[in-house]
Formats: C-alpha cells, structure tokens, sequence
C-alpha cells in the first residue's frame, strides 16, 4: 500500500501555467522610441520585441542601441507546491516566479542600465492541463510584465511581488 501511495504522489502529473502578477490599465502617453538591439540572439529579445516598450529596428544607424543583459530568476521557495503533493494536485498551489529584466541602453554616448522586475507566479495543479492550451505563452505573459514594471516605474509605482489570492 505504501509503494502504490508513493507512486501516486510521485506520477500525479501536474501541470503549471504562469500568470502575470500585477495587472494594470495600458498608459502609454508617448509612442515607444525606435532601437536597435545589438545582440538579437539573446534568449530575452522575444519577450522585449513583445513587450512594445520599444520600436524595434534592423538598422544599424539607428541612434538608440540596447544590448540585452541576463536576466536573474528570483528565490522562490517551494511552500506554494505542499498543497498539490498532498492533495495529489487536486488543490492548486502557487509559486512565485519573479525575474529581474535587464538591458543596457545606449544613446548619443551615455549608457545607462535598465532593471526590471517581471512580477509573475505559477499556479500547480491536475486542472492546469485543461487551461494551458487556451493560455497566452510564457514569454506572451513575460512580455506583459515588462510592459507592467515600464509603465509602473516610469509613473512611480511600486510592484508588488508575490500571486494575489
């Protein structure tokens, strides 16, 4: 009986899906400027061209330049799975699945480094599965949240981190 219950708990096949953390109204005031990204085969230019936070350009003579740095996946402790692997996933749990968002933008000389942080959180459970084909993409969620944190710092927000329940 032991070894089927451990089975159990270790093929419960959950699944996650990833949400975006702080929702809120799109304020674009100002069109976005026009860059060229001077390493497009970072793994992070999809979510930026995404994003919309920039008008992305092939042109090399283009005078705003942003060169992608790696991105930092934050701590996230791992007591938002307890309630799926005892529940054998029936019950959701959420984890946090911050990221800090980096680039370096260069202009007329000056450089100066942008740092972002993509307020996101996975939600656990067997019913994930259900949902995952009708939920936008990972980088889609990603790209949002890069948009959230712009729009937040530049109007003077401050973020949140963490899943609202």
């Amino acid at each position: 009986m032991r070894k089927f219950l451990l089975i159990v708990i270790l093929l419960q096949g959950c699944a996650s899906n990833l949400y975006l953390g702080t929702k809120s109204e799109d304020s674009r005031h100002w069109p976005p400027v026009t860059v060229s990204v001077t390493n497009p085969d970072h793994p992070n230019f999809e979510i930026l061209k995404r994003s919309g936070i920039f008008e992305i350009s092939e042109s090399e003579e283009t005078i705003n330049k942003v060169t992608l740095l790696d991105s930092e996946i934050m701590f996230s402790c791992g007591n938002g799975l307890i309630p799926p692997m005892f529940t054998l996933g029936i019950l959701p749990g959420y984890m946090s699945e911050g990221e800090r968002f980096m680039y370096t933008v260069e202009s007329d000389g000056a450089k100066q480094t942008e740092e972002y942080y993509l307020d996101m959180y996975s939600r656990h459970s067997i019913w994930e599965w259900l949902i995952k084909p009708f939920r936008p993409s990972d980088i889609e969620i990603a790209a949002r949240a890069l948009s959230v944190a712009k729009h937040a710092k530049e109007n003077g927000f401050r973020q949140q981190s963490g899943p609202r329940l």
